[in-house]
C-alpha cells in the first residue's frame, strides 16, 4: 500500500515537470532537476542515517539517485561511462546537484549496492518509466540517445573519477 500512494506522488510529480518543460528543455539532466522524488528520498535518507553521523557521506543521496536514474533514462550500460558522459558535460552534473566533484564509478557502485534496496530500486524503475511515458505523450523528445564517449575521455575519467 505505501509503494501505492509513493508511485502516485512520483507519477504526478513526473506528469507536472514534463508538462511543464519547453522543447528545448527536454535534456535528461534538466527534467530529473525538476523532480523532488520525495518518496525516494524519504527511503533513501532512512538508508543514510548511519552515514550522515561518520562524515562519509560526500555527495548528496538525491544527486546519486538523479545520476543513477540518468544512467538508466539514457541506456548508459556502466557507471564508468556514465561518469565520462557528466564529465564532458560539467553542466548537466550540476543539474542532477553535483558541485564541483563527480562520485566515482566504484563509489556509485557501492552506493546502488549497499543503499539502494529492493523497494527504492522499484521506485526508481518506476520514475525511469514514467519519465519516457509521459514525455512521449507530451510529444517531448528528450535526449535519451546516450552517444558513447571516446576511449581517452573514459580514461581520463577512471584515472581521475572524481575530479573532471
Amino acid at each position: 500500500m505505501e509503494n501505492t500512494k509513493a508511485k502516485s506522488i512520483l507519477e504526478e510529480e513526473i506528469k507536472q515537470a514534463i508538462e511543464q518543460v519547453s522543447v528545448e528543455e527536454t535534456r535528461v539532466a534538466y527534467v530529473l532537476s525538476q523532480l523532488h522524488l520525495e518518496p525516494i528520498e524519504k527511503k533513501l535518507f532512512n538508508r543514510y542515517k548511519t552515514w550522515v553521523g561518520d562524515g562519509r557521506l560526500r555527495f548528496h543521496p538525491m544527486a546519486v539517485i538523479k545520476a543513477m536514474l540518468m544512467k538508466d533514462l539514457k541506456s548508459i550500460s556502466s557507471f564508468q561511462l556514465l561518469i565520462s558522459y557528466l564529465c564532458s558535460n560539467p553542466e548537466e552534473g550540476k543539474l542532477l546537484g553535483f558541485d564541483m566533484f563527480l562520485p566515482s564509478n566504484q563509489t556509485l557502485s557501492i552506493i546502488k549496492n549497499e543503499r539502494v534496496d529492493d523497494e527504492i530500486q522499484q521506485l526508481m524503475d518506476f520514475v525511469v518509466e514514467k519519465v519516457r511515458q509521459y514525455a512521449k505523450e507530451n510529444g517531448r523528445h528528450m535526449d535519451i540517445d546516450f552517444l558513447p564517449v571516446s576511449k581517452q575521455e573514459r580514461e581520463i575519467a577512471a584515472y581521475n573519477s572524481t575530479s573532471c
